[in-house]
């Protein structure tokens, strides 16, 4: 058997880096209406157990692959019960007079978990690896279910409505947002001159009273024009520039209330960083391996790359959290100590699920495999129409 969560499952590539998780995007609601002219078919869901059928793509074109290398088609399955519950006896299928159409092996899901199944037709049950079952989605549409031993518990009846490539489709979760780290938590930085710190200076027992003060985001901007230096609240160019690639930073925070199921980090960065949680190494990106103290980003990123959030989920590293005082450490990168830019600015949320609204799926803001859902659109608008033949017009 194998516990499945959100920090374990393979395909948390996310999205946060590959895809972000923030605001719906204008770009994304105006390419959705475009395409097509539907409705929105409901998601019929009676309660017979603990599992619900939340999230599914049936037109993956990525980030999501499977352990194969393809883009198969996936099926998010979500544990809305207060306790650890396994999936043995329950089904998948596409088949409304097959309902036992695909059996789950007996995989255990702790309380408030995902798990993903790749609707790829490879029909693997191995709890252990990846599960895959033996049938694959229609982009068109069709009847679709999971079956608790008892009977149907989820199911989009008749058939779900034409899939599209730019969006999931699935049941808005309602959250509860704890904000750990923002912006305006305060901060302490260093530049190191040499490697007498090691590592110790990412536990939370630390001595940093002699570290700088600041508030976030920290960096510079030197190029001419320069095109973040509005955003920047902490210049450190005086001590990095020149001197390091990189800065450590220290941000202490407090938890007083219990430890969220889902945890997420949004960053914004140039050139790459290295994050550890109450000393404990949690996520890296574009930083070399292994990482010294003056050890610089693997390549520089765009000015386009640097304004937008990645969202990291970091939910499997939950269990390091600490009841009271904790402590998220980084070290923030630039590609070399001569670069004329630098930015950095980091936040740390707790997510809750409190509440599945299963009676109004429909093509979801943003995918989001093995984690909790936004919000849905409840229809997509016909293709536009044009009053004149097309030409060309002139004064």
């Amino acid at each position: 058997m194998q516990n499945r969560n959100q920090g374990l499952t393979s395909v948390l590539c996310v999205i946060y880096g590959a895809s972000e998780r923030g605001a719906p995007s204008v770009k994304l609601r105006v390419i959705l209406q475009l395409l097509l002219g539907l409705g929105i078919t409901s998601l019929s869901a009676q309660t017979t157990g603990s599992f619900v059928l939340t999230e599914f793509k049936a037109v993956n074109w990525g980030p999501v692959i499977d352990e194969d290398g393809d883009d198969s088609d996936w099926i998010e399955i979500y544990n809305a019960s207060d306790s650890e519950a396994s999936l043995a006896g329950w089904s998948l299928t596409d088949e409304q007079r097959e309902p036992r159409l695909w059996r789950f092996p007996d995989v255990r899901v702790e309380a408030g978990g995902f798990v993903i199944v790749f609707a790829s037709g490879k029909d693997r049950r191995d709890v252990d690896s990846e599960l895959h079952t033996n049938f694959r989605l229609s982009r068109r549409g069709e009847y679709l279910a999971l079956v608790s031993p008892s009977g149907v518990s989820s199911e989009y009846t008749p058939r779900y409505p034409e899939q599209v490539a730019h969006a999931s489709f699935g049941a808005p979760m309602a959250l509860d947002v704890i904000p750990l780290v923002t912006s305006l938590t305060p901060l302490r930085w260093f530049v190191p001159r040499d490697d007498s710190l090691a590592f110790s200076w990412t536990e939370p027992g630390y001595d940093d009273s002699l570290w700088e003060q600041a508030v976030a985001p920290i960096g510079f901007d030197e190029r001419d024009p320069p095109a973040l230096i509005d955003e920047i609240k902490t210049s450190v160019a005086d001590r990095m520039r020149g001197q390091n690639a990189g800065a450590f930073l220290r941000i202490p925070f407090d938890l007083s209330a219990a430890t969220p199921r889902n945890l997420t980090l949004r960053v914004r960065y140039n050139d790459g960083f290295v994050a550890f949680l109450n000393g404990r190494e949690i996520v890296r990106r574009n930083a070399r391996s292994p990482i010294g103290w003056n050890t610089g980003a693997l390549s520089r990123r765009s000015l386009a790359q640097v304004r937008r959030f990645e969202h990291i989920d970091i939910s499997e590293h939950r269990d390091f959290l600490e009841p009271g005082s904790n402590l998220l450490a980084i070290q923030a990168l630039n590609q070399s100590a001569n670069d004329a830019d630098f930015f950095f600015v980091a936040e740390l949320d707790g997510l809750e699920v409190q509440r599945v609204d299963t009676p109004t799926s429909g093509y979801l803001e943003q995918q989001t495999p093995g984690w909790p859902n936004g919000g849905a659109f409840d229809g997509l608008l016909a293709p536009p129409s044009f009053s004149h033949a097309s030409r060309i017009l002139t004064e």
